[in-house]
């Protein structure tokens, strides 16, 4: 990028997307005080019933109704720079090209660029949906910031090039999702969760930190970059706290313990966006890791060596467990867990040569993101009748074809998807990643794992499709009448179901830039 800029204002420049997130969640937090203090506070406070009864709840609708829109507005406003500096860095004569700012601390690059991007969009679903969530429910109007907040820390941890830098974004992402997953405050599941997150959390954030101070003891340095010279050894085990630190951001086995509860209570599209952004983000920074670091260590055989057997033990145990499942959200969690399998799996492709092998996984990170947010959003519309807790059992979706069929296809046509049915993306997302690995004769057993637990998800995917279709159910226990209030589930779900039908029946126009985001191509 050629530019007559000092490198303070390429800072600043290159910053705008973080500083307007920033800014606006601040400015969202500071707005959303000030409207209940006017509307609740000063005038209807005397004439107002208490917090915790539910005419409070339904006597001033739409009290926060502004923070959706603006949230969007923010996030998209983010989103056109993170475009514009996309353009701004194409890449000339096969040369690559990107920037550093803050002296090394970050890295903007195509590939940094995409995925942030690419979290920002499922941001965006996220919070389209958020309101309707709570509608008849506790509002939480700190919400939409925390989810600026957390966007933040995801950027900050795709584009670091430091380790203060990574560590400052996944504890700035956390600290946004452990509040977020306790934000439905009248569910006893939804405090469990967040609590269960938060501590599991902060004893990863320790190892995570140990293995910083490690690295930095070995090498004298906070780059993320490899140790020319220094303590092989020393280095060696900081970078193995720093993989099991990701492992556990990311859900793989035997790191995965906190993801059903945390899912499950999690309100719904905060469990989509934690499902989507969060295991995005965490597996940029691992590729990014990996390809930069690992790739040229000494110690590359045995991290590939703990991700084959990893991946193996995370396809193979998300899947099992998913069939013994009677909770929708639940069964979702495991499978969630089981994708990270495939993911890892993915990982080892690139080292392995080839960077190629990178797209594969922007396409893979791209469709399970979308799928997760939109399954997520049928559970939040089938589910939303209850104002303590969302009904989620898998017997609450029975009958669900008869009494809304239009919801009950598109859940279908995601969980197909998921299962890797044709003409969908999840079918070309494992296609591609088997076509990938045939040239690698040692990925080959793990290929056929991945074939093998593809055919056990069936099982349990075929089984929501089976209790929407074949069995009566009871209507009483459920609420799934389309009314005013579920207009943002509807939309969430046909983009999301729209956007995986097309990615799996147009797939080059999405290779074509996400081979131009790989690591290496600016």
């Amino acid at each position: 990028m050629k530019t007559l800029l000092t490198p303070m204002q390429i800072d600043i420049y290159s910053s705008l997307p973080l500083l307007i997130l920033a800014a606006g969640g601040v400015f969202l937090l500071v707005l959303d005080a000030l409207s209940r203090l006017r509307l609740v506070g000063r005038e209807h406070h005397k004439q107002m019933p208490s917090e915790t009864s539910e005419a409070y709840v339904t006597s001033v609708p739409g009290s926060r109704f502004y923070l959706m829109p603006l949230s969007l507005i923010l996030l998209f406003s983010a989103l056109c720079i993170l475009v514009w500096q996309w353009v701004q860095l194409e890449p000339s004569q096969g040369e690559t090209n990107f920037v550093v700012l803050f002296k090394g601390m970050l890295i903007i690059d195509r590939f940094g660029l995409f995925v942030s991007g690419l979290c920002i969009v499922f941001a965006m679903l996220s919070v389209i949906t958020l309101p309707a969530f709570f509608a008849g429910r506790s509002e939480l109007g700190e919400a939409y910031p925390l989810v600026l907040f957390s966007v933040v820390g995801i950027m900050i941890l795709v584009l670091s090039n430091d380790w203060v830098a990574m560590f400052l974004g996944i504890e700035t992402l956390s600290l946004g999702v452990y509040v977020l997953t306790g934000s439905f405050r009248r569910s006893a599941k939804s405090s469990e969760a967040a609590l269960k997150y938060f501590l599991s959390g902060a004893f990863v954030s320790a190892i995570l930190l140990y293995g910083i101070a490690l690295l930095y003891g070995a090498t004298g340095s906070t780059s993320i970059v490899g140790p020319s010279a220094g303590n092989l050894a020393l280095w060696s085990l900081g970078a193995l706290l720093v993989l099991g630190s990701l492992f556990f951001k990311v859900g793989a086995v035997p790191f995965h313990m906190w993801a059903p509860d945390t899912y499950e209570g999690a309100p719904s599209p905060v469990t989509g966006f934690m499902m989507s952004a969060i295991k995005a983000a965490a597996f940029a920074f691992l590729i990014r890791f990996l390809m930069t670091t690992m790739h040229t260590e000494p110690m590359q055989s045995q991290t590939r060596t703990m991700i084959y057997v990893l991946s193996a033990l995370t396809m193979l145990i998300g899947n099992l467990a998913a069939l013994r499942q009677e909770d929708i959200k639940r069964l979702l969690s495991y499978s969630s867990i089981a994708h990270v399998g495939y993911l890892l799996f993915a990982t080892l492709l690139p080292l392995q040569g080839g960077k190629e092998s990178v797209a594969v996984i922007l396409y893979y990170l791209v469709f399970y993101g979308i799928t997760a947010i939109g399954t997520m959003a049928v559970v939040s519309f089938v589910g939303h009748g209850s104002k303590t807790e969302e009904r989620s059992l898998i017997s609450q979706f029975e009958g669900l074809g008869k009494r809304n069929p239009g919801i009950a296809f598109l859940m279908t046509l995601l969980l197909l998807s998921l299962a890797g049915f044709p003409p969908t993306a999840g079918f070309l997302a494992k296609f591609y990643l088997l076509k990938a690995s045939l040239p690698h004769t040692t990925l080959w057993p793990l290929m056929f794992l991945a074939l093998f637990t593809s055919l056990i998800s069936i099982v349990y995917y075929l089984r929501i499709v089976t209790a929407m279709y074949f069995r009566k159910g009871n209507v009483d226990d459920v609420d799934t009448v389309f009314s005013r209030r579920k207009v943002a589930f509807v939309l969430v779900i046909v983009l999301s179901t729209l956007i995986t039908i097309f990615m799996g029946i147009a797939p080059n126009w999405f290779f074509q830039i996400a081979f131009s985001a790989t690591i290496g191509n600016g």
